[in-house]
């Protein structure tokens, strides 16, 4: 991306979201994502397809996440480069900027011909160290393969510390896939075996990639040459070695879980992990009937555990090309319907971490229910209205497949318990907690081991019955069954949040963090949690974190909201919640917690301009009660506060916010205690 737009730092924070959330959709669903996330805006929708019509153009980024492909709008543009860079290669124009470098095409004088110039940022170059990444970078230089693209030259030039790579006009795997032109099976799996020829030339010489993505896959007349190959391990090493702070080094979309520990073992197996997401990724693009065989091929690829995994990229690329040559269609499920919208984006990795219980079942399973539900799990993963949506067809479809697979009934449990709590859009808990209840009843009637089912079941004590007691024993049981079932601790820590054990909540959030590194769900509980147990500067660290991560959650959005709202910073905490808005526009708690920073902020005009569009929606609509409440707290109004506090009760669409500050306005009224009895609670002051 050449030139720099007229964006602010400010102006950019309100645009990043919705430019990184509508680069992860198909084209063709972008504008109406776009007209809903601007809401009315002209302005800001007019700034967002700019931008997005210059990410698609032929200066792409080319080794970018989506969420990182605009930084160069908060600096201060390219570094400024000398005519003759080392004397030997003219430099021409730019081809990509990201995070670490500026990708610079140029004119290698000695050898007449075309390269890319990669310059690493001063600040990325200061820090590392000249001598020490220049070393790591010729351990790297020495690899070589028909498949991976070699590194030229490397250098520092006036303080500017480079490496050269040939530059391919063709482009990248991204570029391809953004094309949205079918792919054929044969072509995925040639490109994938081509891929996995040069990882496993890379990993006999004890060289990790540890960023393998479509943006580093470069296509040369359709042949796959893989770029930047050992780049990130120089990084790492030579970052790692100088600082304190240790660097994590790979992109969390494709990134193994072992990839996020500082200094955890990595070895080749990383990088089977990261080829399994860019598999899940071409095979969205297939215009053919997916087997079975292939599916189970990708699975293993992308287990948590290594020791699961294929020990090499060869393995898998032959176990992907048996499972088509089989021939066998068992599954006429597509991957790329499964995976649209984006999938197998951060959420993917998230739902890798977040597996269902992995106990065998029972009894054997029917293997086309099996795959329905496997493929429920991941749209459900998502953790959005329409892959709720898909999820409750694909696991009623495995039931009707198999009526007596049990965790299809904890899928269908987990959704029904998505739609009762309501995060992302409105839906009447009385409606959908009692479906929940039936179905992980059903479940543990097939299944009494299942995890998934007693933490769904767990759910609807605590949201349905105000049984905290039994849902904390059902979270337990499913701990003790499975204690890698990290949605269960992400439960137990808002249960500890809605019966005021903040402190608790806060090492139980750690604890979870710890054991799932990837996990933004996870994540953005500790910063909540931190939050609840008042200790706002470590949760703003935490939800920024997060957010830095990966900038599309809005329930992180929301809660930095919260927090800035309580530290009196009122500008930062109504951007940061008007975000988590156009993030989930569906949701009232989102419009609801707008108005209640308003008020706090002191625009009571812009409040209650909020509450009329609240109260308008619920004439012909579902509020949740809960979330009017949320207004009249912040407009200091009481009376009408515990009167739709208590019709939150009677609608069960109380949450644990009830506990934070939003509330403290009532705290101490005698009507706060009652209300507190009436759902089994604990006063805590």
């Amino acid at each position: 991306m050449s030139g720099r737009p007229d964006v602010t730092p400010a102006r950019w924070r309100t645009l990043e979201p919705i430019i990184d959330a509508a680069l992860e959709l198909p084209r063709e669903e972008r504008g109406a994502y776009i007209s809903v996330a601007c809401a009315g805006d002209d302005g800001l929708r007019a700034d967002i397809e700019r931008l997005l019509a210059r990410h698609d153009g032929p200066n792409t980024p080319l080794d970018l996440p989506a969420a990182h492909r605009f930084a160069s709008l908060l600096e201060d543009g390219p570094p400024p480069m000398p005519p003759l860079l080392d004397g030997r290669y003219r430099i021409g124009p730019i081809l990509g900027r990201g995070g670490m470098a500026t990708v610079f095409l140029a004119d290698d004088l000695r050898h007449d011909r075309q390269v890319a110039v990669k310059v690493l940022h001063a600040e990325l170059a200061a820090a590392l160290g000249v001598e020490r990444f220049l070393a790591e970078i010729k351990t790297t230089a020495r690899l070589q393969h028909s498949h991976i693209l070699p590194l030229h030259d490397s250098g520092d030039s006036a303080g500017l510390l480079f490496y050269v790579m040939p530059y391919v006009p063709g482009g990248t795997l991204r570029q391809r896939l953004d094309r949205d032109e079918p792919l054929a099976l044969g072509e995925v799996v040639r490109i994938t075996s081509e891929v996995a020829g040069a990882l496993d030339a890379a990993h006999r010489h004890g060289v990790v990639h540890r960023d393998i993505k479509p943006e580093n896959i470069l296509l040369q007349d359709g042949t796959a040459l893989v770029a930047d190959f050992g780049i990130a391990l120089a990084l790492s090493a030579a970052a790692n070695a100088r600082s304190a702070h240790p660097i994590i080094v790979g992109t969390p979309r494709y990134m193994s879980p072992e990839q996020a520990v500082p200094h955890g073992p990595v070895d080749a197996r990383a990088d089977v992990y990261s080829l399994g997401m860019v598999v899940n990724e071409m095979l969205a693009r297939t215009d053919s009937a997916i087997p079975s065989a292939v599916h189970a091929a990708v699975a293993r690829a992308l287990s948590p555990s290594p020791s699961d995994r294929y020990a090499s990229a060869g393995a898998f690329a032959a176990a992907l090309a048996s499972a088509v040559s089989s021939g066998r269609r068992r599954t006429v499920l597509r991957v790329g319907a499964a995976l649209s919208a984006g999938i197998f984006l951060v959420a993917a990795a998230s739902a890798l971490v977040h597996k269902p219980s992995t106990a065998a079942p029972r009894r054997p399973v029917n293997q086309r229910a099996l795959d329905l539900y496997n493929v429920g799990s991941w749209w459900l993963d998502k953790r959005t209205a329409q892959g709720a949506d898909s999820a409750e067809k694909l696991f009623k479809e495995a039931i009707a497949t198999d009526s007596n697979f049990a965790a299809a009934y904890s899928g269908l449990a987990d959704v029904y318990v998505f739609f009762g709590i309501g995060n992302f859009g409105d839906y009447e808990p009385k409606l959908f907690f009692p479906l929940a209840k039936r179905a992980a009843l059903r479940a543990l009637t097939l299944d009494s081991s299942s995890a998934r089912a007693h933490a769904s079941l767990g759910l609807v004590r605590m949201f349905d019955d105000y049984d905290w007691a039994g849902g904390e024993r059902e979270l337990n049981q499913s701990l003790k069954l499975d204690s890698a079932y990290s949605y269960a601790r992400t439960w137990r820590v808002v249960l500890l949040e809605f019966t005021g054990r903040a402190e608790e909540a806060v090492n139980a959030a750690r604890e979870n963090v710890a054991l799932q590194p990837l996990s933004m769900l996870a994540a953005t509980e500790l910063g909540r949690s931190l939050f609840f147990a008042h200790h706002l500067d470590d949760a703003a660290r935490q939800l920024r974190w997060t957010l830095a991560r990966d900038s599309t959650q809005y329930r992180a959005h929301l809660v930095l909201g919260q927090v800035l709202l309580q530290q009196q910073k009122y500008d930062s905490a109504l951007m940061e919640i008007q975000t988590a808005v156009r993030l989930a526009p569906r949701s009232s708690r989102m419009h609801a917690y707008v108005a209640n920073a308003y008020a706090v902020a002191g625009r009571s005009d812009d409040a209650l301009r909020e509450l009329q569009s609240l109260t308008e929606k619920a004439r012909h609509a579902y509020v949740p009660a809960f979330d009017l409440a949320v207004v009249y707290a912040g407009l200091g109004r009481k009376d009408e506060t515990f009167v739709w506090l208590g019709k939150a009760i009677d609608d069960h669409s109380m949450r644990p916010y009830l506990q934070d500050a939003t509330f403290d306005v009532i705290r101490s009224d005698p009507r706060y205690l009652s209300l507190l009895k009436r759902m089994n609670l604990p006063y805590s002051g």
